[in-house]
């Protein structure tokens, strides 16, 4: 339970002055100093129920390109291609409120997408709302999940807060209540949080991609393995054998000192060691040991592909829009249209929505007036292949000329008027050819002048 509540500055007597003051609060991502309260609800685990599960799944976003990749598209496509505002709204005003929301400058589509990057990567995106000191949302900033607790509130009068920020420096949580339009209060810190909610837990959102975690880390240590098998040259290429006798100490030395200062590093092959025996009966022969690395080389190779498939798969994005483009794997324009079609409609419009529905109420506490907006949708139309779609049907009978234009955005009649214009003039069969060659002539004389 929380401790007692203690005077202000020990119950000494304070003389306040007056003064002007700036009505902005500061964000509590930039305080310290705040009690350390411990009635907050434990964060899901790992399988091993000690691993903190939010920790470990942000901590991805650097082992994996693909995972990195999907991350950044399933952002984008949802909070960062810009937002159309209902007809009648203020629409320069909110611009110009929505450039910089926070005394770092950051726009508030750049806070969004941050927001939008923790969510899809941890389960848990969180926006921080700074009220100023006249009841109004001030700052807005995005909070880390690995950074929010949970808790159970209670009745208590300044305690039903029902998050705390734990202070990454200090150690120390401080307590943050659940946005509410109608009732901003100016001592008070408020978040919004945006968690994908999943059967397992009750309390904090879990990743939708989780089930790709196996691999992720795979794939991340597959890549550790060769790369340290190329930096140490793998298997050596060599063995030295001595046989009918042994290295004196020097020698010894001398053969362990260039092995591990020459058999390492691309510019280090076709080094060569010069070893003279003069003892009777003693030999030294080289064996071979490396291996073809052809077969090995074939199964690291399935081995990422495989898990690069799995991790796309899990995330929802299209190949394509994940930097995967394979000769015959995609077929024409039909199905990469279609592919971000379902892309957009599955996965994109649902999380939109709850954007939308969250920060409705935050834009319209901002001193711009009642805000209703959409963010854009992802537009799947493949127009150059379009172009090469419209033709081929259109020749083949199963569509009218009239019909493809307006599918191309184009006008038929505005077209038909222009076709008519660049019509060349039929030639005059009444007249005789010396005469249209002196039409021609005059023609061509006019054009020149």
């Amino acid at each position: 339970m929380a401790k007692k509540k203690e005077d202000a500055f020990g119950g000494a007597k304070v003389i306040y002055k007056a003064s002007i003051v700036d009505i902005r609060k500061e964000s509590v991502q930039d305080k310290t100093g705040f009690k350390d309260l411990d009635d907050y609800i434990p964060r899901p685990t790992l399988t091993d129920g000690e691993t903190d599960a939010i920790d470990y799944y942000t901590e991805t976003i650097d082992k994996n390109s693909y995972h990195t990749r999907s991350i950044t598209v399933l952002a984008n496509c949802t909070v960062g291609l810009g937002m159309n505002f209902k007809e009648g709204s203020d629409i320069k005003k909110i611009n110009a409120r929505l450039a910089s929301v926070n005394k770092y400058g950051f726009s508030f589509s750049e806070v969004m997408n941050r927001v939008a990057q923790d969510h899809f990567l941890s389960g848990n995106g969180y926006l921080e709302c700074v009220p100023d000191r006249v009841g109004r949302i001030g700052e807005l900033y995005s909070m880390s999940g690995k950074t929010v607790y949970r808790r159970l509130t209670d009745d208590t009068p300044d305690n039903d807060h029902q998050f705390y920020y734990l202070n990454p420096e200090s150690g120390e949580k401080v307590p943050m209540w659940l946005f509410d339009p109608e009732d901003i209060q100016s001592d008070r810190r408020y978040i919004i949080p945006f968690p994908e909610w999943t059967a397992t837990e009750r309390f904090y959102g879990l990743p939708g991609w989780r089930g790709c975690l196996i691999d992720i880390e795979l794939d991340y240590y597959a890549v550790l393995y060769q790369q340290g098998f190329f930096i140490n040259h793998g298997v050596p290429d060599m063995a030295i054998v001595v046989e009918g006798g042994k290295f004196d100490k020097e020698t010894n030395e001398t053969v362990v000192e260039f092995v591990q200062s020459n058999f390492k590093g691309v510019g280090n092959n076709n080094r060569i060691l010069y070893l003279p025996i003069s003892t009777k009966g003693v030999s030294v022969k080289f064996e071979k040991l490396a291996i073809d690395s052809k077969d090995q080389d074939a199964s690291f190779n399935q081995l990422r592909n495989t898990s690069r498939d799995n991790i796309i798969s899990s995330h929802g994005v299209p190949p394509r829009l994940a930097g995967i483009v394979t000769a015959g794997q995609l077929g024409g324009g039909g199905e990469v249209e279609g592919q971000l079609s379902v892309f957009q409609e599955i996965t994109i419009d649902p999380k939109q929505v709850m954007f939308e529905q969250k920060l409705i109420p935050v834009l319209s506490s901002m001193d711009v007036g009642e805000v209703s907006f959409k963010f854009q949708k992802l537009d799947t139309n493949i127009k150059e292949k379009r172009s090469e779609y419209f033709p081929k049907i259109t020749q083949a009978g199963l569509m009218s000329k009239e019909t493809a234009q307006i599918g191309l955005g184009l006008d038929p009649a505005e077209e038909k008027k222009n076709m008519e214009k660049e019509k060349p003039e039929e030639p005059d069969a009444t007249k005789s050819p010396e005469l249209k060659l002196v039409d021609d002539l005059e023609k061509i004389a006019k054009a020149i002048k």
